[in-house]
């Protein structure tokens, strides 16, 4: 069996969202609107350097006065992510995020 590796394109999209929305339910327990899986995948095939678009971010950010600040959630489980954040500047905060969840987005599994 031959295995291609290649940078992902617009034309994966449908691919990309079937695969993860499963992943969410494996993962997270969760299942998401497949509107808004196919919206983030989109949204980070169109600029995938995680980096650049983080800087970006924090300077837009960082002109309006009422920002205090940037937060981003990663699984406890994710290492990769965590040290891509930490590499962008971003420190633990020292405390844990606990959630009641009502939005029409993102159904428990099992609810």
């Amino acid at each position: 069996m031959k295995i291609e590796i290649r940078a992902a394109t617009r034309r994966d999209i449908e691919v990309i969202t079937a695969n993860n929305a499963p992943l969410a339910i494996e993962t997270e327990h969760r299942r998401l609107s497949p509107d808004g899986v196919r919206a983030g995948v989109a949204a980070a095939l169109a600029d995938p350097v995680f980096r650049r678009l983080f800087d970006h971010l924090r300077t837009l950010a960082r002109t309006e006065p009422g920002v205090c600040g940037l937060r981003l959630y990663v699984e406890r489980d994710n290492s990769r992510a965590q040290q891509t954040y930490r590499e962008s500047g971003l420190v633990e905060p020292g405390y844990l995020v606990m959630e009641d969840d009502f939005s029409d987005a993102v159904a428990h599994v099992g609810s």
